[in-house]
């Protein structure tokens, strides 16, 4: 019993090296895989933090970008095309290819805001206006060089006066009180500006005619006026 006691413990006693190796390598493949799955969360930390930082960068540029759209705002600034842009923003009332092929007639408009083109376009339109006046005028008189008949005489006296002694006068005060931006004296001569076109056509009788070229082009003329003051006081407000 002794001798086997003896070789147990022998025995044991010699395995002993052994259990520790393996229970040594087995601790050791456990802290290495805790290791791992330590790192292996520490990469997904880091992941989850640099989608919070793009996350928050993009926030960061949008909000820059708003804050910059604003200050263009604020300081006036103008879009690339600011003849088109003015022309879009009154095309439910103004023909867009007639706007915009105008406006660019303008020295300077490509640069202007859509304060200026207001300007231009009451300069437009008072051109536009004294033309057709000087058109109804040398129609209506008679000199003796042409056989005027009484009744378009006393329809081109009409046009004439419509458009010298009303819309003209009052786009040029429109313009005046545009530019001071003093809108309630420039809204107050709206229907003023616009009644030359339509009165002289109802004049002759009708869109046929001489005069029908010069009131269609007054008519358009005088309507983006109207639309760019209204689109402009708004803005302003």
């Amino acid at each position: 019993m002794v001798l086997v006691n003896l070789s147990l413990t022998t025995t044991w006693s010699a395995d002993m090296p052994t259990f520790s190796r393996a229970r040594h390598a087995s601790g050791q493949r456990v802290v290495e895989a805790s290791g791992r799955v330590s790192h292996v969360q520490e990469l997904a930390t880091h992941r989850i933090d640099l989608k919070g930082i793009m996350r928050t960068l993009l926030v960061a540029a949008a909000a820059a970008a708003l804050i910059l759209s604003a200050a263009a705002g604020a300081l006036g600034v103008a879009p690339a095309d600011t003849v088109a842009d003015s022309c879009h923003a009154i095309s439910d009332f103004v023909d867009m290819d007639f706007c915009t092929s105008r406006l660019r007639s303008v020295p300077g408009a490509a640069a202007a805001d859509r304060f200026g083109h207001l300007l231009m376009a009451t300069d437009l339109a008072v051109a536009s206006g004294a033309k057709a006046q000087d058109l109804a005028a040398a129609a209506a008189r008679d000199d003796g060089s042409v056989v005027v008949d009484p009744g378009e005489r006393d329809a081109m006296q009409a046009c004439a006066f419509l458009y010298g002694a009303a819309s003209v006068p009052g786009l040029r005060l429109l313009r005046q009180y545009a530019a001071a931006r003093n809108w309630a004296p420039a809204h107050a001569l709206v229907m003023l500006t616009m009644d030359a076109g339509d009165g002289c056509d109802a004049a002759v009788g009708g869109s046929n005619g001489r005069m029908a070229g010069p009131n269609h082009e007054f008519d358009q003329l005088s309507a983006m006026v109207t639309a760019l003051l209204n689109s402009i006081n708004l803005y302003d407000e």
